[in-house]
């Protein structure tokens, strides 16, 4: 494999590796605006179809004015009354990022709106990077130190980081996706190129 290939298998193996951990999910709360619903149970009912990890965000679209977004605990949650929240949102829209593990508990404070249903509970979960079900990767084949040439060990650490970032690819969950993720990518996909021109 000469030099200009190696380039490219170490660019396209940094890209497959970090694009697995750019993000989360973004869930839009109820898949639409932050409102009171036509029945008590609806964000409950959403809640419940919906699959929430550590990394992802929930995002609160609502208008300012008539709505706002309280975080709070369990016991408040059930009796609709933030007097001690966690976080108080005003202005929307509102992302949140779920940052550990358990359940998180949200209202909406404005008159009896969190009666009438505005109330939201998400259980987030730890996430695996790997599934159970998959086998280890075997490790590198060890080499007789006269034959370590710089080629031959860089196609031997992206073969391997190869592997390793497929099976990482295969534990991705879909996501929409955010702008600033891709332009993040793109930078360090960039900076992976300018160090691996640095190394000539």
């Amino acid at each position: 494999m000469d030099l200009q290939n190696c380039r490219f298998v170490i660019m396209v193996t940094m890209w497959c590796w970090w694009l697995p951990w750019a993000d989360g999910l973004q869930h839009r709360v109820g898949d639409s605006i932050w409102s009171i619903p036509l029945t008590e149970d609806f964000y409950t009912n959403w809640s419940s179809t919906q699959s929430f990890q550590i990394g992802d965000t929930l995002v609160f679209e609502f208008q300012s004015d008539f709505h706002n977004v309280i975080q709070v605990s369990r016991r408040e949650y059930q009796g609709c009354t933030a007097d001690n929240p966690f976080q108080s949102f005003q202005v929307g829209p509102v992302t949140v990022p779920l940052v550990e593990e358990g359940v998180y508990y949200f209202i909406c404070s404005v008159a009896n709106y969190c009666v009438l249903g505005q109330k939201v509970s998400v259980a987030v979960h730890r996430c695996s990077a790997v599934p159970p079900s998959l086998p280890p990767s075997p490790s590198p084949p060890l080499l007789p130190p006269s034959s370590l040439r710089p080629a031959v060990v860089t196609s031997v650490i992206t073969e391997n980081l190869t592997r390793e970032s497929s099976v990482l690819l295969l534990s991705k969950r879909s996501s929409g996706g955010s702008v600033l993720v891709i332009v993040l990518g793109y930078v360090f996909l960039i900076c992976v190129v300018v160090f691996s021109f640095l190394l000539l």
